[in-house]
């Protein structure tokens, strides 16, 4: 028997203020409960990338979990951000993930891969 692994995984991002940092936001993924701050969104989530970036790095080096859920109680709020329609702008996004790839020295992918990515991801999960 054989498997195969899909080609994209869907990674939920939950983006807040921080609670106790007055100026900084959390980017929190929910399947890796890793988190990225910043004193805007854009910077939370490229430094939320890096952060999943390394946690994939050192858990293929050291055979470590690499699905961590978040707590609960940061599932919960998620839902509630969709349930009333809050997201971060694609832009915004995209901006991030142009960032996240400088940062490596990596080429970023085409319009027509980031366009051929998006159509696999189901329409409810691109809001952050």
């Amino acid at each position: 028997m054989s498997a195969q692994l899909a080609k994209a995984i869907i990674y939920r991002v939950y983006v807040y203020r921080s609670p106790d940092e007055e100026g900084t936001y959390i980017a929190h993924c929910l399947e890796l409960d890793l988190i990225g701050l910043g004193e805007c969104v854009q910077t939370a989530i490229t430094e939320l990338l890096e952060n999943m970036y390394t946690q994939t790095k050192v858990c293929a080096r050291t055979g470590a979990q690499f699905f961590v859920p978040a707590p609960q109680e940061v599932w919960k709020k998620y839902g509630e951000a969709l349930k009333s329609g809050r997201k971060v702008a694609q832009e915004l996004i995209e901006r991030a993930f142009d960032d996240f790839y400088k940062r490596l020295g990596h080429k970023p992918p085409t319009i027509d891969e980031r366009i051929g990515a998006s159509k696999q991801v189901p329409r409810e999960l691109l809001g952050v």
